[in-house]
């Protein structure tokens, strides 16, 4: 299903599966639950709809606007709309079913009102006319089949397979996209790989002379959302882990600041392979307030696999730089934009002509995604987070012609 970009998925549900949409406009206020339902042998996608209209009683000065086939596709669906004139919001409710594999029809129900069928009505229709049934037995099998993908690319993981990523680096552009579509700088951000040990998150001593157990991405990045307001936020952060992907440490730290005003949050994560007597292993995450010494419950969770190393999420280029055939991995992974949380996250690699890839990336089904291009050494071409911001691959004398000028 095609979505405009302001659109957002406010509600979901997997028992019974259904999934509710508003438009994130104002003006243009709708909003549009899906929900898979199953249906008898022979029950039409019209009889369907008439039945379920006739199931609510509707208030008096009741209007049918539309009722018609409407096509989905190769399909062709039943499209009923209602007006309740009488009332005070002026609610119109339309309703459009279609059939959908394994003896299941999928009803979409729009709420909006007069205005909003005036400005909406044609972008209501264009996205139920993209809706596309899906087989759940081919949506089942494709799954397994991202699983075990996910599974074999980490299995791949060792000290011969991730020495090359030795003296990886590259600086990125960060942009707002603002309204008029044009793009602002916000920030800029800088990714490193090197080859050392666990102790080298944390120790304050050095331990070069140690042999490395694994490899360190280093994370760091500035951005300055507002420059009126001259807020900044500053990342530094390591991330270790070991040559087989199965124990993993970091600390990262941010810093908000403004003047010589400032205030730090520093996170550590700690993750240990299993071991006899804790066959699942686990990961531990401690969130400090640097400024107040507070220190939030630790987050814990058992690990599912495939599971995804933190430090693999910032060079995905290089996770995904052999890959010579389209392939969607799905795995498990920590995430803290929101909140602290294990979330699913599913990457569809397409192969180029030209060895460039193109990675969406989705952290849960039916979720916006992030679409990045990669060049054929792992590199970032370009970023698109959910047409929010564009982060471009630079280098660091472009971005010092941008940034040093405002002393930042």
């Amino acid at each position: 299903m095609d979505l405009p970009a302001q659109t957002e998925v406010v509600g979901t549900s997997t028992h019974p599966p259904f999934c509710i949409i508003s438009s994130g406009n104002s003006s243009i206020n709708w909003n549009l639950r899906i929900e898979k339902q199953p249906t008898k042998e022979g029950l039409t996608p019209k009889q369907f709809i008439l039945d379920a209209v006739k199931s609510v009683e509707s208030p008096e000065g009741t209007v049918t606007l539309a009722q018609m086939e409407m096509t989905i596709g190769a399909q062709k669906g039943w499209w009923h709309v209602l007006h309740h004139s009488k009332q005070v919001e002026q609610s119109i409710i339309g309703r459009l079913a279609i059939l959908a594999p394994g003896q299941q029809m999928i009803m979409a129900t729009v709420v909006t009102n007069l205005e909003g069928w005036k400005y909406g009505q044609e972008q209501i229709i264009r996205i139920l006319q993209s809706i596309i049934p899906l087989d759940p037995v081919a949506l089942l099998t494709k799954k397994m089949q991202s699983l075990d993908a996910a599974s074999a690319l980490l299995s791949t993981l060792n000290e011969e397979s991730l020495r090359p990523f030795d003296g990886f680096e590259e600086w990125r552009r960060i942009q707002a996209i603002e309204l008029d579509g044009s793009l602002r700088d916000i920030g800029y951000a800088y990714v490193a790989v090197g080859l050392g040990s666990m102790q080298e998150i944390e120790s304050t001593n050095s331990t070069k002379n140690e042999p490395p157990t694994g490899i360190i991405v280093t994370f760091q990045s500035r951005l300055v959302p507002n420059l009126e307001t001259g807020v900044v936020s500053d990342t530094d952060a390591k991330y270790w882990m070991s040559w087989d992907g199965q124990d993993e440490r970091w600390s990262s730290k941010t810093t908000r600041w403004v003047d010589k005003i400032n205030a730090t949050i520093s996170e550590t994560g700690l993750r240990n392979r299993p071991q006899l007597g804790a066959p699942k292993s686990k990961l531990l995450v401690v969130t400090q307030d640097l400024t107040t010494n507070l220190i939030e419950s630790p987050f814990e969770s058992e690990i599912t696999n495939p599971w995804l190393p933190r430090a693999l999420t910032w060079i995905s280029g290089l996770l995904i730089s052999n890959v010579t055939s389209d392939t969607t991995y799905r795995w498990w992974c920590y995430d803290n934009i929101e909140k602290q949380n294990i979330l699913t996250r599913i990457d569809s690699v397409v192969v180029h002509f030209n060895e460039t890839k193109t990675l969406a990336t989705q952290f849960g089904e039916g979720t916006k995604s992030t679409n990045s291009t990669f060049d054929n050494s792992g590199h970032l071409i370009q970023q698109t987070i959910q047409n929010n911001a564009v982060i471009t691959g630079s280098t660091k004398e472009r971005l010092s012609k941008i940034w040093a000028p405002l002393n930042l």
